[in-house]
């Protein structure tokens, strides 16, 4: 294990390659049925938000199978999705505010509609393929037991 890192790193780490949104690729599945598409994302912490009809295939194959992953760039996540409710519920005025700053089309093309719902994941790991004292490897962060550990690449 490479000592340089913490636990704590995750949030620079997100923060660095994130932000507070980005569109990341968001793979579900659902039987033998495995599908990925892009997805704007509103980012606080270790939870990722974004709205889609509930109608859709990942909002059918979230609800089937709640274990999800998401990726931008060499940074991976695996998180737990759940459907919150519809962006016009009260208790969603801050992060659909935010939504809408960072997504103006897509919020104006389709957060009125009336199937349109939003849904958090709940990240479980944090992966990040990055050089580190010169040497390839992937930091693992583990949301849940808020470890942290170094696989170097061989």
């Amino acid at each position: 294990m490479d000592h340089s890192i913490c636990f704590s790193d995750v949030y620079s780490v997100l923060d660095n390659f994130l932000g507070d949104h980005a569109i990341m690729i968001l793979a579900t599945a659902e039987r033998n049925r495995v599908t990925a598409r892009p997805v704007n994302c509103i980012i606080n912490s270790y939870r990722f938000f974004f709205q889609t009809d509930i109608r859709s295939v990942k909002c059918r194959q979230i609800v089937a199978n709640p274990l999800v992953a998401l990726c931008n760039d060499s940074l991976q996540i695996e998180g737990v999705a759940k459907v919150i409710g519809a962006p016009s519920l009260p208790e969603h005025a801050g992060l659909v505010e935010c939504y809408r700053s960072h997504y103006p089309n897509a919020f104006a093309k389709y957060s009125h509609l009336p199937f349109e719902v939003l849904i958090s994941v709940d990240s479980v790991l944090v992966k990040v393929w990055r050089e580190t004292d010169g040497k390839p490897g992937i930091d693992i962060f583990d949301i849940v037991n808020q470890t942290v550990r170094r696989e170097l690449a061989t």
